[in-house]
């Protein structure tokens, strides 16, 4: 018999993560899986970035700690509600029934993990290239599940899944404004004291069994991120690699940047000082692990291209 997927999701208007809501549809008379999903919005630490979900925009889902270069499953925002794809037959036959099971999810930017590179059936590679004689990769905004895999629900015939939390991959969005010419010509990359920790990531979904996903850059860390249009600008995507940099002392070189911009020809730097990263969600937890710190985190700048000079 036919499977179909009943699917039933967020309504028309975007709800914050911790009052997620979901459409009541009926299940259809021969479905094989009722597939009952709840989505959140978005942290509100991206609202200078991304306000809401939007038509296109598309979900990844793995289950079961698997690594596995497809998702699982799919899920796509049609600009009113969220409808699913086929999950992967494998993956369904092996659901958990006794509460233990677990998933993760992932959006990209692109809303396309088809169009990534993959190594080792679970890194995804971002476009990469060189501009002039600069490295880089062109990674877009990244969000994911938690770094401990949620749990799913399912009875044998309905699988339940709360996708209410997200955490930041790249979780550092650097907005240069009044760039001419086409966004992908310009790199940049940015150094904080003597540190070059503003990484350029590539994502790992971490292998069978192991929760979350791995983040790391496949050369050296003074690999640039390409840019991207936004509408203020050109956009650069990065990842803060270390939560100690946060809400250090104004007089400490942590709190001191460089931003080093560049196209094929020309190289343009602009350094801030005594301006400390700041982190809420540090400050308000201060046990938090690394991961955590990072992960709750979004750091987004704006900077005029007038600000930058030629070294």
């Amino acid at each position: 018999m036919k499977k179909i997927y009943t699917i039933l999701l967020a309504g028309t208007a975007l709800v914050a993560a911790a009052s997620c809501a979901k459409i009541n549809a009926p299940l259809a008379e021969d479905a094989a899986v009722k597939i009952n999903i709840t989505v959140g919005d978005l942290e509100p630490g991206t609202r200078a970035v991304k306000t809401g979900w939007t038509t296109g925009d598309k979900i990844n889902i793995w289950f079961d700690g698997a690594s596995s270069a497809t998702p699982h499953l799919i899920i796509s925002y049609d600009g009113t509600q969220w409808t699913s794809g086929s999950i992967d037959s494998a993956a369904e036959a092996a659901l958990k029934t006794d509460g233990s099971g677990t998933f993760k999810y992932l959006y990209e930017g692109g809303n396309d993990i088809s169009a990534y590179q993959i190594i080792a059936d679970y890194l995804y590679f971002f476009p990469s290239g060189t501009i002039g004689t600069k490295d880089y990769f062109a990674p877009e905004l990244l969000v994911c599940s938690p770094d401990t895999d949620p749990t799913y629900s399912f009875d044998g015939s309905t699988l339940s899944l709360n996708l209410s939390e997200w955490w930041y991959i790249t979780n550092a969005q650097v907005v240069v404004t009044g760039l001419s010419g086409n966004p992908e010509d310009w790199y940049l990359s940015v150094h904080t004291g003597s540190s070059d920790y503003w990484d350029s990531i590539q994502v790992f979904l971490n292998e069978t069994g192991t929760p979350g996903f791995s983040f790391g850059h496949s050369s050296s860390a003074a690999r640039a991120t390409r840019g991207a249009s936004n509408a203020d600008g050109v956009a650069f995507y990065m990842r803060i690699a270390n939560a100690s940099y946060y809400n250090v002392a104004s007089n400490s070189s942590s709190a001191d940047h460089t931003f080093t911009l560049g196209n094929a020809t020309t190289q343009y730097q602009f350094t801030k000082e005594s301006t400390p990263i700041t982190s809420a969600f540090a400050t308000d937890n201060p046990s938090a692990t690394n991961q955590e710190k990072l992960g709750r985190t979004f750091t987004a700048i704006k900077i005029p291209f007038t600000k930058f000079a030629t070294p």
